[in-house]
């Protein structure tokens, strides 16, 4: 019986680790909306339970819902500037830091991430500042 459980465990955290790897691809081509859920919600790969997969099909529905919304990418501004947005957490779950940013060229957004440092930073400041590196 408990070999039946774990392969049962295993065969659902593989189903688990797939959909969240599609996901990630939609997150990071066109979804910058739902970057961070993603990074989130794939921290669970490995051991995932009921919760996780109540989350995962939120936000699969969520991702249905809103399939119509696009990115603009307008090139009416006279203007060409450039302006990134970066935010970071400092000591957030697991004392792990949590950074993510945003590109906007001529107004439109064109880059976009959310992630965790695999580094120890002394300040949210520092943090921010490491943020910008990646």
């Amino acid at each position: 019986m408990d070999k039946f459980i774990s392969t049962k465990a295993a065969q659902m955290d593989k189903q688990y680790l797939s959909k969240i790897g599609m996901i990630f691809y939609l997150a990071q081509a066109t979804r910058p909306d739902i970057m961070y859920a993603v990074d989130y919600w794939a921290r669970f790969v490995m051991n995932t339970d009921e919760s996780h997969w109540r989350a995962l099909n939120h936000l699969i529905n969520y991702i249905r819902t809103t399939k119509e919304q696009e990115l603009v990418i307008s090139s009416s501004r006279k203007k060409k500037d450039m302006k990134i947005y970066v935010d970071a957490n400092w000591g957030g779950e697991g004392w792990r830091l949590q950074h993510g940013y945003c590109g906007f060229l001529m107004g439109s957004l064109v880059m976009w991430n959310s992630k965790r440092q695999s580094c120890i930073s002394a300040s949210t400041c520092q943090a921010e500042y490491m943020a910008l590196s990646f």
